[in-house]
């Protein structure tokens, strides 16, 4: 059997379950997400994400601050936020968190690109340069947001409809991700920047953190 590759930027079977609608409707009504003990809620830039709040999730082996009202979906692999109400609208958001080390120890059958250049290059410099010449290598449009003290933040445009905030960083020694993934008015970088959605991207990847799968 061969092996299935997963994309350079975690999104396109996403992509194909959000379009579908069905999936993504059938887990809202099931998914839940315990919140991380302690802390408190901190006021986002955004209206639209209003509050972000710690959670932990344990199955997918990560803790963040995320957006108090969106509603969580579990996508089989990973899991997803999303705006109430909007995963039929054609100005959506999608909200994703990978630990990729996680990711390859629940799939054995999936090649993680991002965890084999990791292995390479153990570091968040040497790891998001090798990512920043995998995509110059195929043509992908970035740019580099902001630097975090474990990592980076860019935005990419992977198709004309698609905006793209991804954050790649290291946390007791792993590889994660955080990608937003903006439609229709949020394909614009300038609608996230002006709407404040890169400033609570930037304190979401911040808050990112590794924690112990049961």
């Amino acid at each position: 059997m061969s092996r299935k590759i997963i994309s350079w930027l975690v999104v396109p079977l996403l992509v194909i379950l959000l379009a579908g609608g069905i999936l993504v409707a059938a887990a809202l009504r099931s998914s839940q997400v315990p919140t991380r003990p302690g802390g408190g809620p901190t006021s986002a830039h955004s209206p639209l994400i209003g509050l972000l709040i710690p959670k932990t999730d344990r199955k997918f082996g990560y803790g963040m601050l995320v957006p108090a009202r969106w509603q969580a979906v579990d996508l089989g692999d990973r899991r997803a936020y999303v705006p109430p109400d909007s995963q039929h609208k054609s100005d959506r958001l999608v909200l994703t968190a990978t630990n990729y080390r996680v990711l390859a120890d629940r799939n054995k059958n999936l090649r993680v690109m991002q965890l084999e250049l990791f292995r390479q290059h153990p570091d968040p410099v040497g790891w998001t340069k090798a990512i920043e010449m995998s995509w110059r290598d195929t043509g992908m449009r970035f740019q580099k947001e902001s630097g975090l003290a474990n990592g980076v933040i860019y935005s990419v445009r992977p198709a004309e409809d698609q905006m793209q905030l991804v954050a790649f960083l290291v946390d007791a020694g792993q590889p994660m991700n955080l990608t937003m993934e903006g439609y229709g008015t949020y394909s614009s970088r300038e609608t996230l920047v002006r709407e404040g959605l890169l400033e609570d991207f930037q304190t979401m990847a911040q808050s990112l953190h590794a924690v112990d799968t049961k």
